[in-house]
């Protein structure tokens, strides 16, 4: 969580964040300020969420590639 802090804090983002454990109140914070500060408080039309056990990997790979519209 200290480089997701200090990623946002900077505005120097990877290009893929995966959050896990067992405390679900904290990946919710960090996935919220990801959210926050990647995106602003624009539209969400260039965001995508996965969770779960079956995502399909082939539509992540297609959605990392695409280029966003805006």
């Amino acid at each position: 969580m200290k480089k997701i802090k200090q990623d946002i804090k900077n505005a120097v983002f990877e290009q893929i964040y995966f959050l896990y454990g067992q405390d679900d109140y904290m990946k919710k914070l960090y996935k919220e300020k990801l959210k926050k500060a990647l995106l602003g408080d624009s539209d969400e039309m260039n965001y995508s969420y996965f969770t779960g056990d079956n995502i399909d990997i082939d539509e992540v790979v297609y959605i990392s590639e695409t280029v966003p519209f805006f």
